[in-house]
């Protein structure tokens, strides 16, 4: 009630006063409709929370269920609507003093304007001083704006290095993702090999002992002996030679795999190489990175202080507008506004900063190398 009470009487006095704008009060007129819709919204939910609490049924287990479902569902709703209340009386607070100002204004131009048709010669003197202030501002909003400008170009110029920059170390980390998968796989298979040996050098240590084993039986078996004996003597003479044989084939394949082995440890050692050049140049571009990084954010502080100051003095100009508006001469009218609104626009025309800002440290001082435009990424720009 209390911030209904407030926001009619800002509303009373707003339309009661007679300087106020029509698109202004179109705004008013706007603010105050949603304002009373609010309020019939939240009047109607206060209704019927007061019903339901002054009804005296006891409800059933899912009556109950829906009712706590919706008494839990009432409450943001209700501080939905005093926040969006409390929100549009400050905008009408806000226009309150705006107008209030306008008024002050008006009534200070006024006056000014009273004494210049008092005094003529005194208001040629105040016109004489306002007009070398304002070309005075002008000059100085033009050297704030191409000093602006140059930063904005500098800066756009960082990030396209920061963003070829960037795509390099990403190519860089890719290949050295895959030198490590290589690296991995050839030490694997470096393993296996070296296990598959182990294990014909075992078979063949197996083969040698049952040779010397069956050169023992037949310097022990007697020379004059039955056939059967002679059997078994040619038995295990083709049996030694066919394990003469595989010895024969084992050595062989000892040696290829010897051969691989020492193939794929040459081959793993210029993987570690390359891999350790990779790292180092990894290592550069992120130098190059926080450096780009840190020239960046000081072109961001300077532009800045720049735009701060251009503020500061686009608000010196118009204050000076608004106090030779009132003055007899019309020439000086139509020649000042000109400059500050094309420095205005320009200054809108500015692209957006926080868009294409790189997300990380950046803290420092300028980087002494950055990417042409046309050129290779490691020569310095003009």
């Amino acid at each position: 009630d209390f911030s209904k009470d407030v926001t009619d009487g800002i509303f009373e006095s707003i339309l009661r006063d007679s300087s106020v704008a029509p698109g202004e009060s179109e705004d008013v007129t706007k603010l105050r409709a949603k304002v009373s819709q609010l309020e019939t919204e939240v009047s109607g939910l206060q209704h019927e929370l007061s019903q339901r609490q002054a009804s005296t049924v006891v409800p059933g287990e899912g009556e109950q269920l829906s009712f706590a479902a919706t008494a839990s569902e009432e409450p943001p709703l209700l501080g939905a609507a005093y926040q969006q209340i409390s929100v549009l009386n400050t905008q009408l607070a806000h226009l309150y003093t705006e107008l209030t100002l306008s008024r002050t204004e008006a009534a200070s131009l006024r006056a000014d304007k009273e004494q210049a048709e008092a005094r003529p010669e005194l208001a040629n003197e105040k016109l004489a001083a306002s007009e070398a202030a304002v070309s005075a501002a002008q000059a100085e909003n033009q050297r704030q704006a191409q000093q602006i400008a140059d930063l904005v170009s500098d800066i756009r110029h960082l990030q396209l290095d920061l963003e070829y920059h960037q795509q390099k170390v990403d190519q860089l980390l890719e290949e050295k993702q895959v030198v490590m998968k290589d690296m991995k796989s050839l030490q694997q298979e470096v393993t296996e090999a070296r296990q598959q040996l182990e294990e014909k050098e075992q078979v063949l240590k197996h083969q040698e002992v049952d040779l010397m084993h069956y050169r023992q039986l037949e310097q022990q078996s007697p020379r004059g002996g039955k056939d059967g004996d002679d059997g078994v003597l040619d038995a295990l003479r083709t049996e030694a030679a066919a394990k003469d044989s595989a010895l024969i084939v084992s050595h062989y394949e000892l040696h290829k795999e010897k051969l691989m082995r020492d193939r794929l440890e040459q081959k793993n050692l210029k993987l570690m190489e390359r891999m350790q050049k990779l790292m180092m140049v990894v290592e550069t571009m992120r130098k190059d990175n926080v450096n780009l990084e840190r020239s960046l954010a000081s072109k961001d502080r300077m532009y800045e202080e720049k735009d701060a100051q251009l503020r500061i003095i686009m608000q010196k100009v118009r204050q000076l507008q608004k106090n030779t508006k009132g003055k007899p001469k019309g020439a000086a009218k139509a020649k000042a506004p000109q400059p500050v609104l094309e420095l205005e626009g320009s200054v809108q025309n500015l692209p957006p900063l926080e868009s294409s800002r790189y997300s990380g440290p950046a803290s420092g001082k300028q980087s002494g190398r950055s990417t042409p435009r046309g050129g290779s990424p490691y020569t310095g720009r003009p």
